[in-house]
């Protein structure tokens, strides 16, 4: 493409509407909760290297010398039937994984944080509704 076909294309676009388009992608990808969610993201997969970090270097060690019987990692332990191999400690030890990460998300969220947001958050008093009762006569 020459220059000059380019430029000619380039007329061809309505700059308003490219402007326009611009600004409203820009609300979108700065919107409060779109960068919390990067964030949460982004923390997301720094939590999950330390979760794995924590199993594979502590409790892997203690789970590998009550399990391993063979004399290897537990987790390369797998089972043969026929032609085909299970990786059972493979998916023993992203069970294992799985577990811990939800344990700790439960104790951060559940016990600790989530008794400090009920503390911050103001509480409504309620006002009650009124309620008439009408009462019919029963002959």
């Amino acid at each position: 493409m020459t220059k000059r076909e380019f430029v000619h294309k380039a007329d061809l676009i309505d700059k308003e509407d490219l402007k326009e388009e611009l600004q409203e992608f820009r609300k979108f990808a700065l919107k409060k909760n779109m960068l919390e969610l990067a964030v949460a993201f982004i923390l997301g997969g720094a939590f999950q290297k330390l979760v794995t970090g924590i199993s594979e270097g502590f409790f892997m060690p203690i789970i590998n010398s009550v399990l391993s019987h063979t004399g290897t990692a537990w987790r390369e332990t797998t089972w043969e039937l026929g032609n085909v191999s299970i990786e059972t400690g493979k998916l023993g030890g992203l069970a294992v994984d799985f577990f811990i990460t939800a344990l700790v998300l439960y104790i951060l969220f559940v016990k600790i944080l989530k008794p400090m947001w009920a503390q911050e958050a103001p509480k409504e008093k309620s006002k009650p509704i009124p309620i008439s009762i009408r009462s019919k006569k029963v002959h």
